[in-house]
């Protein structure tokens, strides 16, 4: 994807996800911890060799 396409299409983007995240009431720190938690799982199912 070109360089300036994506720049084009960031701030689209993340504005868009931000008024999601405010439609459903999920707040920054609630998203953190929904990030930690995915994380923790993919990690339980994927272990480092």
């Amino acid at each position: 994807m070109p360089l300036e396409l994506k720049r084009e299409l960031f701030p689209l983007l993340a504005a868009e996800v931000a008024r999601q995240m405010r439609r459903r009431g999920v707040g920054e720190k609630k998203l953190v911890e929904g990030f930690k938690e995915w994380r923790k799982r993919r990690h339980q199912k994927n272990p480092v060799l």
